[in-house]
């Protein structure tokens, strides 16, 4: 029995990404550099006062302190995941968006919704693995229509309804749907296959105050791991190790572990999974499961310092699979207030 490649990049695309490797597309401003929005001097009460909802004519002007909270969903999770994305500063036509310090989240990054690092001023686009994916053209008006990208799916998106908000559908290689609405001044809600993959804002706010972590030059730089025994994330077969060479560029990296039966087998089936990560400094990571029922277990972590050879072990005794995938970024820190 053969495992598709298609099998395995349908978990991927809702749990992780896609197979591609290049780099994030959204640009970042050549100096790296970001302005401010008010002056020094008066940062703080320029970006506490709330700016007036925007309408669906024209993309909203984000400033620096301005934040989400944001609920995120997916049926690999065993609970919703909370965090908050922040506008950490800003360039000519470009956001850079991050999170706060102390409650930073990997799984913020590798959900990949809502976007993370550099977001396009204009469409609120941001990078998805060599792929900028656009959830917005103004005006949004109904009957508006673009084509965009997720996870290296192309998509087509129309906007199907606009009043107080504007509903978007996308389709067809994926199914998505989305609400923009002005009061928060971005896309409120958003739904991937079906709710598979799912966040909602929660609160909105501005003039948050602290340190911001911001990823930038992020690219895959590991994406491995065994479906069915042997078989590689190509369809390929391989031995249940691997290794990976991060540059030195890299100053952290994401990665998440994902194990378990797929949701086609039979419930009566018994799968064994492990997928161990050994990092440069000796630390090493494992997921396991061990069950007969359908499911996977999925881990979020994150390393500092991530440069250099990672060793991996798949064990993928059953129909399932274990796999790994790992997202490698250059990190900035803003302080804001």
């Amino acid at each position: 029995m053969r495992v598709t490649h298609a099998v395995i990049v349908g978990l991927l695309l809702v749990s992780a990404g896609c197979l591609t490797g290049a780099d994030e597309t959204a640009e970042e401003p050549e100096d790296g550099s970001l302005d401010a929005r008010a002056d020094p001097n008066t940062e703080t009460d320029a970006t506490s006062r709330a700016p007036e909802p925007g309408p669906l004519e024209a993309p909203p002007s984000w400033i620096p302190g301005e934040y989400w909270t944001i609920e995120i969903d997916s049926t690999l999770l065993d609970e919703p995941i909370t965090w908050t994305r922040v506008v950490a500063g800003y360039s000519s036509d470009t956001y850079l968006l991050g999170q706060p310090a102390e409650e930073a989240t990997p799984a913020g990054l590798l959900l990949h919704v809502p976007g993370l690092g550099p977001v396009d001023q204009g469409n609120l686009s941001y990078g998805v693995h060599g792929d900028a994916f656009q959830p917005t053209a103004f005006p949004l008006e109904e009957g508006q229509a673009w084509q965009t990208s997720f996870e290296g799916d192309p998509v087509n998106a129309t906007v199907t309804r606009a009043g107080d908000v504007a509903e978007i559908a996308f389709c067809c290689s994926r199914n998505i749907t989305a609400t923009y609405d002005p009061s928060v001044r971005a896309i409120s809600s958003l739904s991937v296959d079906d709710g598979f993959l799912a966040y909602e804002v929660t609160d909105h706010g501005y003039a948050y105050e602290g340190d911001i972590e911001v990823p930038t030059e992020r690219e895959v730089v590991f994406l491995q791991g065994r479906a069915a025994g042997a078989l590689t994330t190509d369809g390929s077969a391989g031995p249940p190790a691997g290794q990976a060479q991060v540059p030195e560029a890299v100053d952290r990296v994401a990665f998440t572990q994902i194990v378990g039966n797929l949701d086609m087998t039979p419930a009566e089936e018994i799968g064994a999974y492990l997928e161990r990560a050994q990092l440069p400094n000796g630390s090493t990571y494992t997921t396991q499961r061990s069950a007969r029922t359908d499911g996977l277990a999925i881990s979020f972590h994150e390393a500092a310092n991530a440069s250099g050879t990672w060793t991996f072990d798949h064990v993928a005794g059953g129909p399932g699979l274990a796999f790994t995938e790992g997202i490698g970024y250059q990190l900035e820190t803003r302080t804001l207030g």
